[in-house]
């Protein structure tokens, strides 16, 4: 089933980092859109400053397809 998360390079260190008990922030422009507002949630769930411009855009997404043996394509 498709899980909806977020993710990059640099998200998932920030990510990562928060978990270990750090204190951090990510800096990015963001959609007014239901991705944007999961991504600023998400973040401050986990307990990572958001420091988001809105954009007029929509948030930028990335389809990732995992095969029972793991192998992925995007």
């Amino acid at each position: 089933p498709p899980i909806l998360t977020t993710g990059g390079s640099s998200a998932n260190v920030i990510k990562g980092l928060a978990y270990l008990g750090e204190k951090c922030a990510f800096i990015s422009h963001i959609g007014n859109d239901v991705f944007g507002k999961h991504i600023a949630k998400y973040f401050a769930d986990v307990g990572v400053i958001g420091l988001f411009t809105p954009s007029t855009y929509p948030t930028t997404q990335v389809l990732c397809l995992v095969t029972p043996d793991g192998q992925r394509t995007m």
